[in-house]
């Protein structure tokens, strides 16, 4: 973000680390920030290089625009108990997740990635953790494995 001129003096990077009982912030969480992209405020957020964010779920549509890097997409379309799908995208790709859609990010471990929100900004986000969710289903409490993503070079938007 900085080096692309995204920060400003009173732009604010937040660390965000979720479930830190569980987890560490590697494992779980992400830096953002807002500021204009092309021409309007927007939720830019920043993955170290093999950062991740487990499987969770949320209770809006998600669009996201990728800038710079690149990531593993894992979803649950056809729920919980149903295989994964697994999608590597990179820049210029758009990450796009529907409302209550189960799913996890891991970065490339080389890139990292960057991205920055067109639609969303969830209110809840509920991991998966042997509880139940907000509509009462059962929370998945397989274990995930991550999956090593090869690196291509890519220019950063941010």
């Amino acid at each position: 973000m900085v080096r692309r001129g995204r920060r400003g003096a009173d732009t604010v990077i937040e660390e965000i680390h979720c479930e830190k009982e569980r987890f560490e912030w590697i494992e779980n969480g992400f830096c953002q920030t807002y500021c204009e992209v092309d021409g309007r405020k927007a939720r830019v957020l920043d993955y170290a290089p093999g950062q991740a964010l487990q499987p969770h779920e949320h209770d809006c549509d998600e669009r996201f625009i990728i800038g710079g890097g690149a990531v593993t997409l894992y979803s649950w379309p056809n729920g919980r108990d149903a295989p994964n799908e697994c999608t590597r995208l990179v820049a210029g790709d758009i990450i796009e997740v529907p409302c209550g859609m189960p799913h996890a990010l891991y970065a490339d471990k080389e890139l990292g990635i960057q991205f920055h929100e067109v639609r969303g900004h969830a209110v809840s986000r509920v991991p998966w953790n042997g509880q139940t969710n907000r509509r009462g289903d059962k929370t998945n409490t397989t274990p995930f494995v991550h999956e090593r993503v090869e690196s291509e070079i890519v220019r950063a938007r941010y």
